[in-house]
């Protein structure tokens, strides 16, 4: 459905070389978290950290929202443990 459509089109810009703005991963990860998509969201995490040097604290807690609602705690647990800014205010 729409979902495939959007990460088609992400990866047709990403194809091209076009840069893919933190606001645009939060769209597809809270896509992703809706439609309890949780292989899109695993791939385009996998994506985002090869892009994004320093993702800010807002985008990582929504990949951390997203895997939480998919279910994979393992997976939100190991991100929660890597986020540099804990506890920072």
């Amino acid at each position: 459905g729409k979902l495939n459509e959007a990460f088609e089109f992400f990866q047709e810009m990403d194809k091209a070389g076009v840069s893919i703005s933190p606001y645009s991963y939060q769209c597809l990860f809270e896509a992703c978290r809706e439609l309890r998509s949780l292989s899109y969201g695993k791939r385009l995490h996998d994506r985002m950290r090869m892009k994004c040097e320093n993702p800010s604290v807002t985008l990582q807690n929504c990949v951390l929202q997203m895997y939480c609602e998919c279910g994979s705690l393992e997976d939100a647990d190991k991100l929660f443990d890597e986020m540099p800014e804990l506890n920072s205010v």
